[in-house]
């Protein structure tokens, strides 16, 4: 069957029944190719979303496909009238003018990315018509009745009527330009698919379970999406966000987009679990380099302790002129910036991007809230610089859509930081769990581990994050709770579905979890106290529980009250 995308449609929308149809004719095993179904969003710079669909690619080419649902669909005095089953009659958009534009528009888009002789600029790109709930009698040298599907059309030979159309616009090519599209190949569709997919809104969403191919959708922000297409037009930006409002996922988008427009992008970060992330979620391409900042400058140390040294020592110890012209890159995508946020970093950067900082192409997401590994003044410094010196587009993402609302506005209030716009996600209240010995926490983490798995939650949904590592921890020596190992994971990629994870608060640091049991908190009031319990709570998508001495009642409070003055002002 064809991959659709998003991999559901609003089955209870009576507007939408012809458009649930054909999404449905689509799901057939016998479909083969990727499909893109449009929610009609706004603002596209081409369009393409906001006047088609349907947008089909295989290795036959491209159809832009209008769909017009109704009992009766009829053109009168040039304008097109659609009547319900109910006998009402609505005015509407000539379908065939709406899928014609979307083919101009998107030939338009491909020429102008990759130039008007390349090969991706003469794909062959067509359009269909289809009618799902009626005959359509409806005459004229404007309608091109070749391409339409109606009522008079077999549903189960739906993919015979796709292969028509393919025919029909190959013919056309050899007719009037005496040119025969060549197939694409799976490469080219990658490509294709990797360029167009954000016009639609459907980006990979992040999961855990790296270890799994299940693929989950998730439909973006219109911030987001404005974010994307901000920065498309800008060569250098900053992009700043709280924990949850989508960075990571536009930060590697924005790669993908890159690549597909065979740009060679270096996606850079500090954290060695969000490396191996960003590998798994980008499919292997020759435009794409995933690297931590120490990989990248391992290779020019004979030193072996490299990854012993704090990104300052790292680059007073290196030598610029190491770097070669061959080693630049058209796009340099920095995520979790925080972590990097230091002049000497930048004095590195300006050797590897093409054409340097000034006038290349570099863009930087990060959150100041987590940043656990550097210095406030630091940071502050080098944003003041970057924006004087390098004058990139600033902008920001103030919409969470990680957390429900009670962690969101939980997470604000214990860390002191400034909130994000709330997604209306209404979800399960946060716990606190209070204990006094170690044996008290034990059989507190016992009784919430096996009260989750016995309402039919998974091992593999939940996670403990730690300020410290095992050995250290209120669960050293502690090796299997409720049945299930504790494994103490410092590499994503060794996600152990079957256990529970246990990752310290820096090496989940960019990552999330359905649930999330937070551990050996030190204190609520600290400023480096705040940054770790920050981190560490908006890992939490769906549930979270904090774990704390009751010692910590009174600085619990008291940073609590923090909090509400903070949301005052």
């Amino acid at each position: 069957m064809a991959e659709l995308f998003p991999n559901s449609i609003d089955r209870d929308d009576p507007r939408r029944n012809g458009e649930r149809l054909v999404f449905d004719w689509f799901s057939k095993d016998e479909i083969k190719g990727t499909v893109y179904y449009s929610l009609r969003q706004k603002n596209h710079r081409y369009k393409l979303s906001s006047e088609i669909d349907f947008l089909y690619i295989c290795e036959r080419g491209i159809l832009c496909i209008e769909v017009k649902g109704g009992q009766n669909i009829y053109r009168q005095d040039r304008t097109w009238y659609s009547e319900n089953r109910n006998g009402e009659t609505f005015q509407i958009h000539n379908p065939f003018e709406q899928a014609l534009g979307c083919q101009y528009a998107l030939k338009k888009y491909l020429s102008d990315i990759y130039g008007k002789h390349s090969k991706q600029a003469n794909y062959l790109i067509g359009y269909a018509v289809i009618f799902p709930e009626c005959i359509f009698t409806g005459e004229g040298n404007d309608l091109v009745t070749e391409v339409v599907f109606d009522g008079k059309n077999n549903i189960y030979e739906f993919g015979k009527y796709l292969d028509s159309v393919f025919d029909y616009w190959t013919e056309q090519e050899k007719t009037k330009h005496h040119f025969s599209p060549e197939k694409l190949n799976i490469q080219q569709l990658k490509q294709l698919n990797d360029l167009l997919r954000g016009d639609f809104r459907v980006v990979p969403s992040m999961h855990l379970e790296l270890q799994s191919i299940e693929e989950r959708m998730l439909q973006l922000t219109d911030e987001q999406y404005d974010v994307i297409e901000t920065v498309q037009e800008n060569e250098r930006a900053l992009i700043q966000g709280t924990a949850g409002t989508g960075k990571s996922l536009l930060a590697l988008e924005l790669v993908r987009k890159s690549a597909a427009k065979e740009k060679n992008v270096l996606y850079l970060c500090f954290n060695r679990n969000m490396a191996r992330y960003a590998s798994a979620s980008l499919e292997k391409s020759e435009y794409i380099n995933v690297s931590t900042f120490h990989t990248l400058m391992k290779k020019y140390f004979e030193d072996e302790e490299v990854y012993n040294y704090s990104v300052k020592e790292l680059c007073n110890k290196s030598s610029l002129q190491c770097f070669d012209e061959t080693e630049k890159y058209d796009v340099v995508v920095v995520d979790e910036g925080q972590d990097l946020f230091c002049v000497e970093v930048f004095d590195v950067l300006e050797y590897i991007v093409k054409n340097g900082l000034s006038t290349g192409s570099w863009y930087m997401f990060f959150d100041p809230n987590q940043n656990i590994f550097g210095k406030i003044d630091d940071f502050e410094t080098t944003f003041e610089l970057l924006k004087e010196s390098y004058k990139p587009a600033i902008l920001n993402l103030r919409i969470n859509c990680r957390n429900t609302e009670q962690i969101a506005r939980r997470t604000s209030l214990l860390t002191n930081t400034p909130p994000a716009k709330y997604l209306k996600v209404n979800g399960l209240k946060v716990e606190n769990k209070k204990y006094e010995t170690k044996q008290e926490f034990i059989k507190e983490l016992r009784k919430t581990i096996m009260s989750l798995i016995s309402s039919g939650v998974e091992s593999k949904d939940i996670v403990i994050i730690s300020t410290l590592k095992k050995s250290n921890s209120l669960l050293a020596n502690i090796d299997e709770i409720c049945n299930y190992k504790i494994i103490e994971n410092s590499n994503i990629n060794k996600f152990d579905k079957k256990c529970i994870n246990y990752y310290t608060v820096q090496s989940f640091k960019g990552l999330e979890s359905k649930i999330v049991l937070f551990i050996d908190l030190h204190g609520f009031t600290g400023l480096s106290d705040r940054m770790l319990n920050y981190v560490a709570m908006s890992r939490a998508m769906l549930k979270l529980y904090v774990f704390f001495n009751k010692t910590l009642s009174d600085e619990y409070y008291q940073a609590l009250e923090n909090g509400e003055e903070m949301l005052l002002k």
